[in-house]
């Protein structure tokens, strides 16, 4: 099938082209054992909020490894939450301040040197 036959066959569902992904992390701080209750509310907190400003959020585990500059370049790992979201162009630009505030609230309440997220597969650093 072609483009315009596939567009055809589409026409009328629903379409979601802008992709958000959040990789929450599992420690407090660098590489310290973080509080299981702690860690559980504020990822609830967090794919409440995405959620609610997508509609809707998938959570899949994934390894997470970076160079930390706070550890003179030793390299990081940890099991991850990546917390995925779909929505619209629109949708996005009006919630992407409180998708960054979000952010800020896993870097605070995590002790996080950084968070990462993901907009249509651009990596940023928060």
């Amino acid at each position: 099938m072609n483009r315009n036959g596939l567009l055809a066959e589409l026409k009328g569902i629903s379409r979601l082209s802008e992709k958000v992904q959040v990789f929450f992390p599992s420690t407090d701080g660098i590489d310290s054992a973080s509080d299981a209750v702690k860690l559980s509310a504020v990822k609830d907190a967090v794919t409440s909020e995405l959620a609610r400003f997508f509609g809707g959020v998938t959570e899949f585990p994934a390894i997470g490894k970076w160079l930390s500059t706070e550890l003179g370049g030793k390299i990081v790992g940890e099991n991850i939450a990546v917390l995925e979201s779909y929505t619209d162009k629109n949708t996005l630009k009006n919630q992407l301040k409180s998708l960054l505030s979000t952010v800020d609230y896993i870097k605070t309440q995590l002790h996080q040197e950084s968070v990462a997220f993901s907009i249509n597969n651009e990596l940023y650093f928060k």
